[in-house]
């Protein structure tokens, strides 16, 4: 793994002044050649709890260094003094981490640091949310990734597509994109942002909080596009927990597909193991022929998170004190797209959250 600069980034200035060399070599390679020469810009929009204190980061092989400028972090490893960068003073609830290393090593640090540790979690955009950043921007592309653990081992089958285009679709192409997204939630969107017809902007949001810039006019264009990310995460969060406790509204996820019988002892079990993804330790208070009701912990915060199942909706009962975070329904429901069939759509109140 290289280094994009030499030197270690000491301040945001320094780190802007990259980020704008590193945008304008790509933005004129991409104009020129359809192509990008330097490495894209990864984001990563992590949640924290009020509680949680950012000298409690540790994570094996990394340091976490201050820097010039209050609250913001500069992360090096072995391979490189500018492994990554920790802006935490632009949002109190959110978290901005950014890298230039290859995804596969962000990616990977990003997941062993969030899911390890108490007070943080990824920033979960459900697929109603995804939906309509799409009418938001230009349609550019598509990931979906489904797997069926809760089948049989023999006959667990994934499907994972991307699909990217540089136009409009022709319409036997839009017909099979329309049957995938009936079929399947979406894991990722490509966009861009255009000016005077020409491309200004071209980058993917996942599902689990990650943004992906391939190239962008300048660097305010990427700062835009991740606070309307946060914007709307924080929106959706406040939703849900003004409704949490027994006087709140319904908090449901609604299947577009019934989970078979045969399956659903099979995704019980994910909610008992106290595991990544879905971080829950719970157990199985009452069963009966249509409701299978089970309680336990959310390991993020350590609240006490209770779930009604049913074959079409899952039903999410949460407490109502400070402590409490909203992000267990987003998340339950977004993961819940990853392994059963069909789109999970979580409702507050009766109302879709998007």
């Amino acid at each position: 793994m290289t280094s994009v600069s030499e030197k270690a980034i000491n301040s945001r200035e320094e780190y802007f002044s990259v980020l704008e060399d590193i945008l304008e070599k790509n933005y004129e390679s991409y104009e020129m050649y359809g192509k990008w020469k330097r490495p894209h810009i990864k984001n990563y929009l992590i949640e924290r709890n009020e509680q949680f204190d950012i000298k409690k980061v540790k994570e094996n092989g990394y340091k976490i260094l201050e820097t010039e400028d209050r609250g913001f972090f500069r992360i090096k490893n072995n391979e490189s003094e500018n492994f990554g960068f920790l802006e935490t003073e632009r949002d109190e609830r959110i978290w901005r981490f950014s890298s230039f290393a290859p995804s596969y090593y962000s990616d990977s640090f990003v997941e062993k640091w969030v899911t390890s540790t108490r007070y943080l979690d990824r920033s979960w955009f459900i697929n109603s949310t995804l939906a309509t950043l799409e009418k938001r921007y230009i349609f550019r592309g598509i990931g979906l990734d489904f797997y069926d653990s809760l089948g049989d081992a023999a006959e667990r089958n994934r499907f994972s597509l991307k699909m990217w285009t540089s136009g409009e679709l022709e319409e036997y192409q839009d017909k099979i994109l329309q049957l995938l997204k009936d079929k399947f939630s979406r894991r990722s969107l490509r966009l861009q942002e255009m000016e005077e017809e020409r491309s200004k902007h071209l980058f993917e949001v996942y599902s689990n909080g990650k943004v992906t810039t391939t190239f962008a006019k300048n660097p305010t264009y990427i700062m835009n596009i991740l606070s309307d990310l946060i914007t709307r995460y924080k929106k959706s969060l406040e939703l849900i927990e003004e409704n949490r406790g027994i006087w709140g509204g319904l908090i449901e996820i609604r299947l577009s597909e019934p989970i078979p019988e045969s399956k659903l002892d099979s995704l019980l079990s994910f909610f008992r193991k106290g595991q990544n993804p879905f971080r829950l330790w719970m157990t199985e208070l009452e069963k009966t022929e249509k409701i299978h009701r089970i309680y336990g912990v959310d390991l993020h915060t350590g609240q006490k998170i209770g779930l009604d199942i049913t074959k079409d909706s899952i039903w999410i009962n949460m407490g109502s004190g400070k402590d409490d975070c909203g992000n267990a329904a987003l998340r339950i429901s977004s993961l819940l797209n990853s392994y059963v069939l069909g789109s999970a759509e979580l409702y507050v109140g009766g109302v879709l959250v998007v």
